[in-house]
């Protein structure tokens, strides 16, 4: 199955849920200042919980900028061409 970039870090958080489990509701809490959300962990590795607050930093970072779409493909076309320059030799050496 092919799925899209931007779905997969959401569906590595899928919880082991067992027969027999009773799995409590995500909370949503919110204020004027803040919205709060309690997910429960039972079943989900350390490591999916730091890839969904990685993805969630990226996503609030992302909503907040102000970088329109070409200035964003600009900067991720230079990003690319300055890691290709930095690590091209070791592909190639690869090939040898």
């Amino acid at each position: 199955m092919n799925i899209p970039k931007h779905r997969q870090a959401i569906d590595t958080l899928a919880f082991e849920v067992r027969e027999g489990d009773i799995v409590p509701m995500i909370a949503v809490e919110t204020n004027d200042h803040e919205i709060r959300v309690r997910i429960p962990t039972k079943g989900m590795p350390a490591e999916a919980v730091r890839a969904f607050l990685d993805w969630l930093r990226v996503e609030a970072a992302a909503r907040r900028s102000r970088l329109t779409d070409d200035t964003a493909w600009k900067l991720s076309e230079d990003v690319k061409s300055s890691w290709w320059t930095q690590n091209k030799s070791r592909f190639n050496d690869e090939r040898k």
